[in-house]
């Protein structure tokens, strides 16, 4: 029995559909695929249900902004008043993955801080109530997305967007605070682990030793006034452009979150090697450090006292994986002395991404990470029905208090989670087996 055992919220994933515009001529986000937008009502019932009452959610950026610095925001007031007369306490996604595509180039635009600042205190204006924020989703994640280092969604120069981002997210979070000081602000980014396949290899251990050091703690310590000219993370930046005035410009406006939310997903623990072509890559490490180790290392390097949190986490696998995925989570989490955990998402995702990032897609079928279950219906069409199913009623009895940790069930991993989680499998979820 643990001591403390966390609590729970859900998230609402909103990631952009890159290409909607192409397929359905207008932009549109994860929650418009899972048509959350014409149910919302109903998926705050089954929310309620749940005995969950802290979610994250998207401001809708992109569904307000009619020109830059003009604004509907009746747009998305009735699912605001809904949250409010519930009594639900989110934590409001500012921006998630994607600029709307009024403003040009995104978060390389030059204007992008005030594009930016202007959202955030026309929205506070409109919503004084909302006293959580996330200025940028992962924006370290998002930076390499929009960059020629990654891709996926732009080819901008890195150490622009990088910076953009963060002096958004200082520029946004202090005007905020001004405005009103009981405002606190979470900073998700994924809880990054990475380790060698070859000691040998000298370039890789280098590039790892970074990375563990500093590559996952930049946007921390530039936000908290702590890149100088002496800071490994500074000569990084330079060598890929950035100007050192610029960079200088953080240690006069520092600025650090209320929580640290550290998103946890199976892929985020890696391995660096060489493929057959000598190039430097990585993939899932088969043999995983604890989710418990990791947490203590961030709590390790980050400003003491920071609080930590889990902002994200799920397992794409069928309902019983996901119990079983849930139950190791929060485990650890108790363990690491971790008081919350978001599950992410409510519902079944749909279309996350460019759309051929995962199988399921590709087969049209929902993405199956959620809580509740995403299935058509005969008259109102495509991913109209929520489904209750063994994973939703245990998450509600935890979150009742109606049961413990211990109380959840294990099962074997089934499909190509046998695979994925045969590590942590392997290295930390063996006590189930001794005590059975």
């Amino acid at each position: 029995m643990f001591k403390q055992q966390p609590k729970l919220a859900v998230g609402y994933e909103c990631t952009p559909i890159c290409d909607a515009e192409k397929l359905f001529g207008e932009p549109k986000d994860v929650l418009d695929a899972t048509r959350h937008y014409e149910r919302f009502e109903h998926d705050f019932d089954l929310q309620e249900e749940l005995g969950i009452y802290e979610l994250r959610y998207p401001a809708g950026w992109d569904k307000v902004l009619i020109s830059p610095f003009r604004y509907n925001f009746e747009r998305i007031a009735p699912i605001m008043e809904s949250m409010r007369r519930r009594g639900f306490v989110p934590t409001i996604d500012l921006c998630h993955h994607k600029a709307p595509k009024q403003i040009r180039d995104g978060f390389a635009n030059p204007e992008f801080v005030e594009h930016l600042l202007d959202f955030a205190l026309e929205f506070q204006k409109a919503f004084p109530w909302i006293k959580r924020y996330t200025v940028i989703n992962e924006p370290a994640v998002t930076a390499l997305f929009h960059s020629t280092e990654v891709g996926l969604w732009a080819q901008h120069d890195w150490s622009n967007v990088f910076l953009n981002m963060a002096e958004a997210i200082s520029t946004v979070s202090r005007a905020l605070k001004r405005r009103n000081p009981r405002i606190k602000f979470f900073q998700p980014e994924p809880i990054d682990h990475d380790a060698v396949a070859d000691r040998a290899d000298t370039e890789i251990v280098a590039h790892v030793e970074f990375l563990r050091r500093h590559g996952r703690f930049g946007m921390d310590n530039l936000l908290g006034g702590k890149v100088d000219d002496a800071h490994p993370f500074f000569e990084r930046l330079i060598a890929k452009g950035a100007k050192a005035e610029r960079i200088a410009w953080f240690q006069k406006n520092p600025s650090e979150p209320y929580q640290k939310d550290l998103d946890f997903y199976a892929h985020c623990f890696k391995v660096w090697y060489r493929d057959r072509r000598g190039r430097m890559t990585h993939k899932n490490n088969p043999n995983p450090p604890s989710l418990v180790s990791v947490i203590n290392d961030y709590r390790a390097h980050l400003p003491a006292g920071m609080r930590l949190g889990i902002g994200e986490t799920n397992v794409r696998g069928a309902v019983r994986d996901r119990i079983t995925f849930f139950k190791w989570v929060l485990e650890q989490c108790a363990e690491a002395g971790i008081g919350k955990i978001s599950w992410w998402g409510l519902t079944d995702a749909d279309m996350w991404g460019e759309g051929n990032l995962t199988r399921w897609w590709r087969e049209g079928k929902p993405d199956p990470v959620g809580i509740f279950m995403l299935s058509d219906c005969a008259v109102q069409g495509r991913l109209w029905k929520r489904e209750a199913n063994e994973f939703s009623e245990i998450f509600k009895a935890y979150a009742r208090g109606q049961i413990s940790i211990d109380d959840i069930p294990v099962y074997k991993f089934s499909g190509e989670l046998k695979t994925v989680l045969n590590g942590f499998s392997k290295n930390h979820m063996q006590h189930w087996r001794k005590k059975k």
